[in-house]
């Protein structure tokens, strides 16, 4: 009796042996999940045509002579250039792959249409950056067409305080403005320069535009502003301006 327990106790451990490993292998296959199949799926679900914009609106600040990217889904980035800014304006060059999409100049405070995808974009030029010292720059806003970016308030009450600010430091120096030869104290350029700027019936421009056509130079001689500072030197009233906006990061 004890020799025929032993024997069937032998045979049934071959077989747990054997049928073991098999369901264990069995229930494995069955819990298995289809990884592929499901990153495939969440990929697709999440591909939109187009632009990917980190924010809509979407602006940015781009030197002269570089290049910014935009990645586009399913196909090659968007590449954004601007030439040197000159006399108010600068090239534009959009490309996508080998397709060039917008190669023209554009002024401050235009708008240029492009399509991707066909999708409807637009880019506007919000304000252009021209330093006496530096690299030049210029503020773009690039979004979708149907959202309406107003070109004519778009920074405007920013650049009214800047200009403003300017003034009053103007008054608040401790130097002596020349104008047509002959010197004026602090007081008097900043009445000059708040009369001038009235009369010239534009309040909507950059600190730079105010620099350059209000108060760097006569409107009749067109003769260049010096400023005479402390220690007797003298210097162009742009190069002071300019000096005195980087300072107070205008």
């Amino acid at each position: 009796m004890t020799n025929v327990y032993l024997i069937v106790m032998k045979k049934s451990t071959c077989l747990l042996k054997f049928f073991v490993p098999l369901f264990l292998l069995f229930i494995s296959c069955v819990e298995e999940k289809p990884e592929n199949t499901n990153k495939h799926e969440q990929n697709e679900a999440q591909i939109v045509d187009g632009l990917i914009l980190p924010t809509t609106p979407y602006e940015f600040k781009l030197y002269q002579r570089q290049i910014l990217e935009i990645a586009v889904a399913n196909s090659d980035p968007l590449t954004i250039y601007i030439g040197d800014i000159t006399q108010g304006q600068t090239l534009l060059n959009l490309t996508q792959g080998k397709q060039e999409l917008i190669n023209q100049s554009i002024v401050q405070g235009e708008k240029v249409t492009f399509s991707i995808s066909d999708s409807s974009y637009v880019i506007f030029c919000k304000e252009q950056v021209n330093l006496l010292i530096g690299e030049d720059y210029a503020y773009f806003v690039i979004s979708h067409s149907y959202l309406d970016i107003d070109a004519d308030n778009t920074g405007s009450e920013i650049s009214l305080e800047n200009i403003e600010h300017l003034i009053t430091l103007v008054e608040q120096s401790d130097v002596i403005f020349i104008r047509n030869g002959n010197q004026h104290t602090p007081k008097e350029a900043a009445d000059h320069l708040r009369t001038k700027w009235e009369n010239s019936g534009n309040k909507n421009m950059t600190i730079e535009q105010f620099i350059e056509n209000i108060a760097s130079k006569s409107s009749i001689s067109g003769n260049p502003y010096q400023v005479k500072l402390a220690d007797g030197s003298v210097v162009t009233a742009k190069e002071w301006y300019s000096d005195l906006i980087n300072k107070e990061s205008l």
